[in-house]
């Protein structure tokens, strides 16, 4: 029943979401415009990847216009040598979701590419290899520079398999935060200029300073040193990218505080789990009840591995 009710209650902030047209992370939109031409597109990829694509390489832009996911569009997308669509998305938060995510944009994004008529064919079709990017600006630091959609598969235990006709999509995490010694930001002009704004606006808010104050000395300061001088001289228009937002911060707030609650139901939850093992155990060995017959029960009742199961065992039955 309580399930029943977490779901239904979601269900209705889901559908909350959905109403909402802006993003609440600001750098999405900058970035969005930052490298939206075929030019700054190769720059990107050079640096990503350490390529040396020329300007003359083949570029379409692929990122998708129309609102996906709610109020997300995607950041970046992009064919680049005919052989690769890059997706990249920029983020300044942790987000392990991502995979789940990418998957809806490439989804959409190939099939505008292949021809409705093409799927049908007995002829096997090519298409560009996908490739997939976060691109984080944030400070907490991540434990792995990968993200994978497996990882949020439910399994049947810690050791359970997928299936081999399952899928898979793997996104790199690229942190792309302004550090002197960050080798890939020294790769792109417009990367770094980009990443030294969003430090600077940061640093400027750090220090007391309000938003629109923070974001013009954060401008002024770049242009003093030489980073986007062009594309920051029209200030008021970046302000509005940066600024841009129709949901409020304490809107946005209680999205996160709302994750943070279901994080705390769930460990509850684990918790709860594992009392009720723990009671088991306890209840099976005064009734004298052999060890490999509490691991069955175990495995059963709580759905552990074998591995799981003993690991209580020893844990609990002391």
């Amino acid at each position: 029943m309580a399930q029943k009710k977490i779901r239904s209650k979601q269900k209705k902030q889901t559908k909350k979401m959905a109403r909402r047209t802006a993003n609440p992370q600001y750098q999405d939109s900058l970035f969005r415009v930052l490298f939206s031409s075929p030019e700054k597109a190769i720059e990107l990829y050079n640096a990503l990847e350490g390529t040396d694509y020329g300007p003359d390489t083949q570029v379409d832009m692929t990122t998708l216009d129309e609102v996906f996911f709610s109020d997300r569009r995607n950041d970046l997308s992009f064919v680049i040598d005919t052989h690769y669509v890059v997706m990249a998305e920029q983020q300044s938060t942790k987000c392990k979701n991502m995979p789940l995510r990418l998957l809806g944009y490439a989804a959409r994004t190939l099939e505008k590419m292949v021809p409705d008529t093409a799927i049908y064919s007995s002829r096997l079709y090519p298409f560009p290899i996908p490739e997939f990017y976060v691109l984080y600006t944030g400070e907490e630091a991540w434990d792995t520079d990968l993200l994978r959609l497996s990882d949020g598969f439910l399994l049947r235990g810690a050791e359970g398999e997928i299936p081999e006709n399952s899928m898979e999509l793997v996104v790199k995490i690229i942190n792309v935060s302004y550090n002197k010694d960050n080798e890939v930001i020294k790769r792109s002009e417009t990367l770094e200029g980009y990443s030294r704004l969003i430090h600077y606006i940061k640093e400027n808010r750090k220090r007391g300073m309000n938003k629109e104050h923070s974001i013009d000395a954060a401008i002024t300061r770049c242009i003093d040193e030489g980073y986007l001088a062009e594309f920051l001289k029209n200030r008021k228009e970046v302000s509005k990218l940066i600024l841009g937002s129709n949901i409020t911060m304490e809107e946005y707030g209680q999205v996160l505080a709302e994750d943070a609650r279901l994080e705390g139901f769930e460990k509850g939850r684990q918790e709860g789990v594992e009392k009720g093992i723990a009671a088991l155990i306890q209840d099976n060995l005064e009734e004298g009840i052999p060890e490999e017959q509490i691991l069955i029960k175990l495995i059963r009742r709580f759905e552990l591995s074998e591995a799981d199961a003993r690991g209580y065992y020893e844990k609990f039955s002391k």
